[in-house]
């Protein structure tokens, strides 16, 4: 990352051009091994250091610069007033969700377990599984878990909160055990009569599986919710912009099309004589590091130069008076 960063450093780059940079190649290069290891706290604020002191150096002959906001400020996203680069210890953990090869992750797996079960929710089934304090099973955002506090329902599952005669709760002891808000919740649960089994779900997929964007997205809503409330709706008034191409309109646009696809991108590529077409390939990100794994280095420069381009021309395009 540090070499990386040094070539750069000599270049005239605005603060779009070293947003681009720092999101699209210096967060990426670390991302293997953290599929691997949880890296030392050391190595993660090194790595941040170098790329704040790259955001903030004030020109390409004096890297200095004024830290006008830590960066932790800064991984906060856009919409709450920060820029949206990544935390890497959170990303760290949240890649480590889907180590394929536990035996040799194992202590990092360990340190990532408290994040899954912050995104872990309760599905009743039969409720032979699911623990009536201690699990995440009502049906509420806020109020995950039962308040009350009856003695009786210690080490107890859902089960015996429900009928032996029918498939349906039982109403008089629910009342009897729970006050009314948690009561309220547990009778609004649908019970199946084919008594399945209870299911346990990453509330923040529709597909119920845990991925890396949901995890990070849970640790960034966790950090969001302690620090102090911004004006969302004037952050997301600043960064909103038509989500069609300007100059294909009415073509919606992706950073892909943008970049790659769009007739006046596709043509500069062409005069470029860098070969673009990559097949089976949709998003930029995949693209960029397609590109980067089948050109020599020293075209990889160039690639990240025309790309920057493409966007500075792009933005001048849509802010200009047209």
């Amino acid at each position: 990352m540090r070499k990386e960063i040094q070539s750069w450093e000599g270049r005239f780059l605005s603060k779009a051009g070293k947003e681009f940079l720092i999101k699209t190649v210096e967060q990426s290069l670390p991302s293997y091994a953290m599929n691997v290891f949880l890296l030392p706290m050391d190595t993660y604020q090194e790595m941040e250091q170098l790329m704040c002191k790259f955001w903030w150096q004030a020109s390409a002959k004096n890297n200095k610069g004024i830290h006008w906001k830590s960066w932790e400020r800064l991984t906060i996203h856009k919409s709450k007033g920060g820029m949206g680069f990544r935390n890497l210890r959170d990303f760290n953990l949240s890649l480590l969700n889907l180590g394929g090869n536990p035996s040799f992750v194992w202590r990092s797996i360990l340190e990532a377990q408290e994040v899954v079960r912050e995104g872990v929710r309760c599905r009743i089934g039969d409720g032979s599984t699911v623990n009536i304090l201690s699990d995440p099973w009502l049906p509420d955002s806020k109020n995950l878990k039962v308040s009350s506090t009856h003695p009786t329902l210690l080490n107890q599952t859902v089960s015996v909160l429900m009928s032996t005669r029918d498939v349906a709760w039982d109403v008089d002891l629910v009342h009897d055990l729970f006050n009314d808000w948690d009561a309220n919740l547990i009778l609004s649960i649908p019970l199946s009569s084919s008594r399945e089994r209870d299911v346990r779900f990453c509330c923040l997929e529709k597909t119920g599986h845990f991925s890396v964007k949901s995890t990070y997205k849970l640790l960034q809503m966790q950090k969001e919710a302690e620090a102090q409330p911004n004006n969302s709706d004037f952050w997301n008034y600043i960064w909103k912009v038509d989500n069609y191409c300007p100059r294909c309109v009415p073509h919606p646009e992706t950073p892909y099309y943008c970049l790659v696809e769009c007739h006046f991108a596709s043509s500069c590529w062409e005069h470029s004589g860098i070969k673009k077409n990559i097949q089976g390939l949709s998003s930029f990100t995949g693209w960029l590091e397609a590109m980067f794994k089948q050109v020599e280095k020293a075209k990889r420069n160039d690639i990240v130069v025309l790309c920057w381009a493409l966007w500075k021309t792009r933005n001048e395009l849509v802010w200009s008076d047209k």
